[in-house]
């Protein structure tokens, strides 16, 4: 069947919440926030934190004020490098899935203290 496939075209109606997997533990939400703003209005940024350490666990979640600023942000941030590390960018509701429905079999990489992601695919990397 014909039809775009892929992270955005798999994307739900109207979601404007965003995944972000494989945050180095040295970013800080006013970083995240700084960066994602340039997708569109962010509404929150969500980091999570280990309950026992306070840590950052490597992941975030940031809401945007409209769909089409969260779709912008995971075709122009997905890759994107941060402190060494490739940020991975998914809608929050197929990360919470874990990844069916168009990730196109990347993986969060180090967002949830496993490997790598892979599925780099010649895409080029942007660094912020």
């Amino acid at each position: 069947r014909g039809g775009r496939r892929g992270q955005v075209g798999a994307m739900s109606k109207g979601s404007c919440t965003v995944f972000i997997g494989n945050i180095p533990y040295d970013a800080t939400e006013d970083d995240l926030k700084e960066v994602f703003g340039r997708a569109g209005p962010v509404d929150s940024m969500r980091m999570v934190y280990d309950k026992d350490t306070k840590q950052p666990k490597g992941y975030a979640f940031c809401d945007y004020a409209d769909p089409d600023s969260a779709m912008r942000a995971i075709r122009e941030l997905n890759d994107a490098e941060c402190n060494g590390r490739q940020l991975r960018i998914d809608l929050a509701d197929n990360a919470l899935r874990g990844g069916k429905g168009g990730g196109g079999g990347k993986g969060f990489g180090g967002g949830y203290g496993g490997g790598g992601g892979g599925g780099g695919g010649g895409t080029a990397r942007r660094s912020w």
